[in-house]
C-alpha cells in the first residue's frame, strides 16, 4: 500500500512539474510576442525618422 501512496506522489509531483513547464512556456511565448511587436515599432520609428531627416536635408539643400 505504501509503494502505491508513494507512486501516487511521484505521479503529482511529474503532472504538477508538467503544469508549471506549461505555463512557463506560454509566458516566455507571450513574452517574446511583445518583444517582436517592441522591435518592430523601435524599427518603424527609425525608419519614419530616417525620411523624415532625408527630407529635412534635402529641403535644407534647395535653400541654398
Amino acid at each position: 500500500m505504501y509503494n502505491l501512496y508513494k507512486e501516487y506522489l511521484e505521479y503529482f509531483d511529474w503532472l504538477d512539474n508538467q503544469i508549471l513547464l506549461r505555463s512557463r512556456d506560454r509566458k516566455l511565448e507571450k513574452a517574446n510576442k511583445k518583444y517582436e511587436n517592441l522591435i518592430n515599432e523601435i524599427k518603424e520609428m527609425i525608419d519614419e525618422t530616417k525620411e523624415s531627416i532625408i527630407k529635412y536635408s534635402q529641403l535644407k539643400f534647395h535653400e541654398e
